[in-house]
């Protein structure tokens, strides 16, 4: 079972999507979010920035909660603190 105190475990937190959850890009493109959440330590290399992202950095599980982010993340996060997973929604 993996260890949602933020230390070791790894498994599947769960999937996840919502049809009413639509991406549209200013390009023109338009997706529907599908996620498979993996849980796991990290191996090895260094955390780096890339196309999608302006800052990245680890976090505490108690540190995540006074992080701003969509609901659909949150409710990620607490279905793996919760320790019932996987979740399929």
């Amino acid at each position: 079972m993996p260890d949602s105190s933020g230390g070791g475990g790894a498994g599947i937190v769960g999937t996840c999507t919502d049809p009413r959850h639509v991406f549209a890009h200013d390009d023109g493109e338009v997706r529907q979010e599908f996620s498979i959440c993996l849980l796991g330590p990290p191996l090895g290399g260094e955390l780096r920035v890339f196309d999608e992202s302006n800052e990245v950095a680890w976090f505490s599980p108690a540190e995540t909660d006074g992080l701003p982010m969509v609901s659909n993340i949150r409710r990620r996060l607490a279905d793996w603190r919760s320790g019932a997973i996987p979740v399929v929604r």
